[in-house]
């Protein structure tokens, strides 16, 4: 099996969350504890990350 590929996300030059290839396919997002804000309407904070699917 491969590597999964995962990006740190910036906003503003802070670190906002963690963009990770999911396994059987789609991404998930994951914002830091300490990241006070919400980038954008479609990377909601939510109990668990974002996760879109292909």
């Amino acid at each position: 099996m491969a590597a999964l590929r995962y990006g740190i996300v910036t906003y503003k030059n802070r670190r906002a969350g963690v963009l990770r290839e999911a396994p059987h396919g789609g991404t998930r997002f994951d914002y830091d504890e300490n990241f006070p804000d919400t980038i954008a309407c479609a990377l909601p904070r939510a109990v668990g990350g974002v996760t879109t699917r292909k």
